[in-house]
């Protein structure tokens, strides 16, 4: 082999390294159990921090809301244009 393609190997492998850093980065440094999975949750938490659930009391409008939401599914699907089979 000679130099010039040792050369450009090395370079192609120095510029998949500077690519990948990123995600190579989280797998080798280790600050918690099991490594990149318990860093991609918290990162998953802080961006969902701002995020609450937010939970109906009165069942009586939810219940109407679900109907009326039922009833115009079909009736949207009653609207939709039908192929007729030939025989």
């Amino acid at each position: 082999m000679s130099w010039l393609v040792i050369g450009l190997l090395i370079a192609a492998l120095a510029v998949l390294v500077a690519a990948e850093w990123p995600r190579l980065y989280e797998r080798l440094v280790v600050t918690q159990p099991f490594g990149w999975y318990s860093a991609r949750r918290l990162r998953r938490r802080r961006k969902r921090s701002h995020l609450m659930i937010v939970e109906n009391n009165n069942s009586d409008s939810v219940n109407e809301e679900r109907e009326a939401f039922a009833e115009s599914v079909v009736r949207d699907l009653e609207r939709l244009p039908t192929i007729e089979d030939r025989d």
